[in-house]
């Protein structure tokens, strides 16, 4: 009938279920974890290979109704999460990723201080590169999804005050 249709679904997840009103989830994801080592209960690691297998999927599922927009929420974030308010996501996907990126293994509990104390350092640089590798690769990752099914629907995301400065890359 003329009218521009957008289909606005959440990113990674936040403050409910991703899985329907039920709440029910069959498989188990890898949380998005703070460095605090506490979980954002309803959001869901990027880096997990099945979590984001399953969100191409349902990105082709919505692709094929030819919506002419896929938005994302503001979800589509790592830092600041409920059940903590700081740095995210060292999971142990992460670690591995940041400690290869730093060329060094420093405790867990003193990455904080480490990468937001004094000047610019290398690991605060090997954070933001760890952020905007995970966040890159998943917005090409199920950008290629969608592509497969119809490369015309355009895809985006909300942002939030976070996502300006400090995702390590920006929208």
């Amino acid at each position: 009938n003329g009218l521009e249709v957008g289909v606005w679904i959440d990113g990674f997840g936040h403050g409910a279920t991703l899985f329907g009103a039920d709440g029910e989830n069959p498989k188990t994801y890898t949380q998005i974890e703070g460095v605090d080592g506490k979980v954002s209960e309803h959001a869901f690691c990027p880096e997990d290979e099945e979590f984001t297998k399953d969100y191409c999927d349902a990105i082709k599922l919505l692709a094929s109704l030819n919506p002419d927009l896929i938005m994302l929420d503001d979800d589509f974030r790592i830092n600041v999460r409920s059940y903590y308010y700081t740095m995210g996501c060292f999971c142990e996907k992460h670690l591995k990723i940041y400690y290869e990126l730093l060329g060094e293994e420093v405790p867990r509990d003193k990455i904080k201080e480490l990468a937001f104390t004094g000047e610019k350092n290398k690991y605060r640089d090997a954070y933001y590169d760890m952020l905007a590798h995970t966040l890159l690769k998943f917005a090409k990752t199920i950008r290629s999804a969608l592509d497969e099914v119809n490369p015309s629907i355009r895809m985006g995301a909300c942002i939030t005050c976070e996502a300006i400065d400090a995702c390590g890359t920006d929208f």
